[in-house]
């Protein structure tokens, strides 16, 4: 979430500058930054075949610790290929 204070400052530099302003909406960035792998415990209502079992996650859960450095990682990866230092 970003303050209030910081859009303002962001679309009045944008103004005195004459730039022209794009909207990106990052909503699930963190869902889709799954880059190592990650398992879970199944739920007690899940029925596996063995036991013994764990999932496997196509995506990350909000709450996991390691979402953050994921998300982190993919994202100055991007940057950095793009050309900022």
């Amino acid at each position: 979430m970003a303050k209030l204070t910081l859009v303002r400052l962001l679309l009045t530099f944008a103004a005195t500058q004459q730039l022209h302003l794009h909207e990106w909406d990052v909503d699930n960035a963190f869902l889709y930054g799954l880059i190592e792998e990650a398992y879970m415990v199944p739920p007690p209502a899940l029925i596996l075949p063995q036991s013994n079992q764990d999932c496997k996650l196509t995506k990350f859960l909000y709450g996991l610790k390691q979402v953050n450095k994921q998300w982190f990682v993919k994202l100055s990866f991007f940057l950095i290929s793009i050309g900022f230092i």
